[in-house]
């Protein structure tokens, strides 16, 4: 199979545009939507920081890395970077995070796929 056949395959069977999932972390309560192949919408549904209700939309970079297996990486309005591993095999998140002032973070959550 060809390179970009195989990106194809992997593409296809990962496909997450219109999808949302939910996902608790460092006290944060988030929901994430797909709104097409290189954006998402995050949701702060709880926030310890008083930022609940915050959201904004992204253009993220993506590479997929096996069939259900994908990063994802962005840079927030106010600097931070954050960059996540999205395994839908098993339902996990891997979310690691550069904030604006430099502090680094990392975490691991079970995904709930949301209407």
């Amino acid at each position: 199979m060809s390179d970009s056949a195989w990106a194809a395959k992997i593409a296809s069977s990962t496909s997450t545009t219109g999808r949302s999932f939910e996902y608790k972390v460092a006290g944060y309560h988030i929901r994430i939507k797909f709104e097409g192949g290189d954006r998402i919408r995050w949701t702060r549904l709880a926030a310890p920081d008083g930022t609940t209700g915050q959201s904004e939309e992204q253009k993220i970079d993506r590479t997929d890395l096996h069939p259900g297996i994908f990063l994802m990486a962005w840079t927030e309005k106010d600097g931070s970077h954050v960059f996540d591993v999205v395994d839908l095999q098993q339902m996990k998140l891997y979310a690691n995070f550069v904030f604006a002032n430099g502090k680094r973070g990392q975490a691991e959550a079970i995904l709930t796929e949301v209407n």
